[in-house]
């Protein structure tokens, strides 16, 4: 038997304030460090692993690439 609980993301199901995550049923939760990534947080999964408790996070980050860099195909010289 495993201790955990999984929390998808619908409209105000959780949120993060600083190192606070609101989840329902279980109301602000401290964390140890605030959430790293800017984005839409997808899901949520709270688990006891020996005497802690742990959330992990899966978040949507959109991320922009530069431009390729496409060399002149003209001829220099003669």
């Amino acid at each position: 038997m495993r201790d955990s609980a999984r929390f998808d993301n619908g409209p105000g199901t959780f949120a993060f304030a600083g190192q606070r995550v609101r989840l329902p049923v279980m109301g602000w939760v401290k964390l140890s460090e605030e959430l790293r990534f800017s984005g839409k947080a997808l899901s949520a999964t709270v688990r006891r692993v020996a005497d802690g408790w742990f959330v992990s996070v899966s978040v949507s980050v959109e991320v922009e690439l530069p431009e390729a860099v496409r060399e002149s195909q003209a001829a220099v010289g003669r």
